[in-house]
Order: C-alpha cells, then structure tokens, then sequence
C-alpha cells in the first residue's frame, strides 16, 4: 500500500503514481522501487504499465431457424410413419431436423421427408418437428400432426412337431423351439409373398427372419426388408402341419436336434424335425 516513503520517492511531475494494493484503477503508470536482503535501496526508477486482460466478447450465431412447416403424414403401414415437411431457414444454415413422437426426440434426420419405424399397428402417435443449425440453436415445434397406423396382421407362433415347443426370436438371438407359452417373443405375422412364398416378422422386434448366410447359419430375425433370404415357401403337409423351404438355398427348415438347437435351412427332405404347427398367437 502507499505510504509516505513510497510517495516520497515519486519524481516531481513524473505522471506516476505510488502502487496502490487497494484500488487504484488498473489503468493507471505506478512507480515501483525494489529493495533487496536487508533492506538496502537499489536504484533505478521502473516505469510500470499494469492492464486488466479484456475479456472475450461472446457472440456467434444466436439465431434460431425459422419453424418447419406444413408438416403432414404422407404414407403409413401398421409399423411406420412417412412425414414431410416444408424446408427451414437459418442465417447461416439448417444442418438437421429434430423428428419427435409426443415430444421426445426419435430421429435426426437432414431432410424431409422422413419414414419413423418400430411402431406398433392400430396405435395413435403425435408428432411435431423443429430445426435446428450448427450452433445448435433450435427452432420452435411444426404443428402437430395425429396418426394411427394401420391394422397389423393377426399374430401366429409356430409350433415345433420335433417338442411340441414354440420357436422363439426373443433376445436378439437366432430362432429356436423351446418357448412352453406364446408371448412377444414367440409371435410373428405372416407376410404373404405370392407364389406359394411367405415371409415371417417377428414381434418381438419388427425385423424379418432370415436364413443367415444363405442359409448356412441358423434363423435370425434380423432383417428391415425382404430379400431371397428372408423368402421361404410354405409347404403344407398331409397331416396338417407345414413346412418351410427357405429360397436362400432350398432346402427345409429344421429344429435342429429335436429343437434342442436354433432352427436352420438345411434339409433336403421334410421328417418330423421339419414339421411345425402355425397356431393363432
């Protein structure tokens, strides 16, 4: 702090100031005397320029896209919604949209249009969607548009004549008979192909059962679209149970080791280890 020893050493008309500890603005030229061990003076005069940084200016885009419009249903299925929506647009540019489904956040895609899958059938959904830019400044919502998807297919299980067990496609895994009840997990809906040809989709997860690598791994429902893969025939037989041929490689699907192993395409005839039961689920 000053003191009158310390004012005392200011030059006359110098422009300095003794330095202060205590609130002389920062701006301002000090004089500073330094002394070393024992108190002895050193000369010399410093002259001091103390600056207080200046702190950064925020700035940068603040400015939100503009809302999306128009927004509207364009096609359903009993699992998915297509919607569209008129363009945003930003001061410096919309980078992706926000697609919500009762106010939260499913999907961001870059443009419209946009097909929201994973739903159930005969169900309502609202859906908004806002803008939003690289500073991820976001606009406010579209109108709110209300949709029920369509109808599904009645739900079947298939039941295996090898145990008498239902397949499964629960937990991601590949299908196998060893279900005693029908729930999520065991129920598919029958996709009619034409030809004598189905296709299985699993509840469980929306996804169509496959013959994994031309059938030469075991069933799997893991697949968004159809393919010869995911193509089989449907045979019935005489005793009223049917089995199926897989397209991939022709041969017929089977609950490998009386159903104690996943089911796989890979029979050239139909025993009992072939024959399954479709039953209402």
């Amino acid at each position: 702090a000053k003191s009158a020893e310390t004012l005392a050493m200011v030059p006359t008309n110098s422009g300095m100031l003794a330095l202060d500890e205590d609130g002389t603005r920062c701006s301002s030229d000090y004089y500073l005397r330094l002394t070393g061990d024992g108190g002895r003076m050193l000369k010399g005069q410093i002259a001091l320029t103390a600056t207080r940084p200046t702190p950064p200016t925020l700035g940068g885009d603040t400015q939100a896209p503009s809302v999306p419009g128009n927004l509207a249903v364009t096609g359903k299925t009993a699992t998915s919604v297509t919607l569209s929506w008129s363009a945003s647009t930003d001061n410096v540019g919309v980078t992706a949209y926000n697609v919500l489904r009762a106010g939260t956040v499913v999907a961001s895609p870059a443009s419209s249009p946009y097909t929201v899958t994973g739903l159930s059938p005969n169900t309502a959904y609202t859906f908004t969607v806002t803008a939003r830019d690289a500073a991820g400044n976001t606009s406010a919502p579209s109108n709110a548009v209300n949709v029920t998807t369509n109808a599904g297919t009645a739900a079947i299980a298939l039941r295996s004549r090898a145990n008498s067990r239902y397949v499964t496609a629960a937990n991601g895994a590949a299908l196998i008979a060893n279900a005693t009840s029908v729930g999520t997990g065991q129920q598919f809906e029958r996709v009619e192909l034409g030809n004598g040809n189905i296709a299985l989709r699993a509840r469980v997860n929306n996804q169509y059962v496959c013959a994994e690598q031309a059938g030469a791994q075991p069933l799997i429902a893991n697949r968004a679209a159809v393919g010869p893969w995911e193509t089989f025939a449907l045979v019935t037989n005489s005793n009223g149970s049917v089995s199926l041929r897989a397209q991939a490689n022709g041969q017929y699907v089977c609950a490998e080791q009386a159903g104690a192993q996943p089911l796989i395409a890979n029979r050239a005839a139909i025993g009992g280890w072939e024959q399954f039961d479709i039953v209402p689920a």
